[in-house]
């Protein structure tokens, strides 16, 4: 994935501060700007059921780099 080197620097110093890895801090950016939390049920329509499968792949997308 191509980001921005200034965003990457970001990433890198937060992913150090969190104790987490790059693809754990860029996932867990993803999924507080989506509004996606593990620890609520989203509601069943179809824009949640979107955001499930877009949060899925973007991790198996992440484990395969």
């Amino acid at each position: 994935m191509r980001i921005p080197e200034n965003l990457a620097d970001e990433i890198r110093a937060m992913a150090k501060v969190h104790n987490r890895s790059l693809n754990d801090e860029m996932l867990t950016r993803l999924m507080n700007t989506l509004g996606y939390f593990t620890e609520r049920l989203l509601d069943q329509n179809e824009d949640a059921q979107a955001l499930k499968v877009l949060c899925m792949e973007f991790e198996v997308f992440l484990k395969e780099k």
